[in-house]
């Protein structure tokens, strides 16, 4: 039973939780370089300190590579930031992909893990969209 109890525990504390805090992933999702992936926010994920709705991509860059990330949504503005491995913001666009997309275009700085924060613009908002990294 306790056992059970212990996984039970485990599992709900990897769960996202609604509450405001800052952008930390539970359990990242991982993108790699020239690929797309699909996501859906809900309105059980993480919240930014606006309180809007988020999840995290992780991927690998190297030094001096130029990346662009596109985060597209049909059903909500979507908002994209790029953070170093510890979680400082270092870029971040709303509607340079064209209509409410957003697009970064970044020289990464050092070899290594960065992070993706896919986010709804707007407080309330979720729903699918896709990210793509080049």
């Amino acid at each position: 039973m306790r056992i059970t109890l212990t996984a039970a525990s485990l599992l709900l504390a990897g769960c996202a939780s609604a509450a405001p805090g800052p952008v930390t992933p539970v359990l990242p999702g991982t993108i790699t370089m020239n690929s797309e992936v699909s996501g859906t926010i809900t309105k059980r994920d993480q919240r930014l300190q606006d309180s809007s709705f988020y999840q995290v991509w992780q991927f690998s860059g190297l030094a001096g590579q130029i990346v662009q990330i596109d985060v597209r949504s049909a059903e909500f503005d979507a908002y994209a930031i790029l953070q170093d491995q510890s979680g400082t913001r270092i870029a971040n666009d709303d509607d340079s992909g064209g209509g409410t997309n957003a697009r970064i275009i970044f020289t990464l700085p050092y070899s290594g893990a960065y992070r993706l924060v896919a986010n709804a613009y707007r407080v309330g908002a979720y729903g699918s969209y896709t990210i793509s990294v080049r």
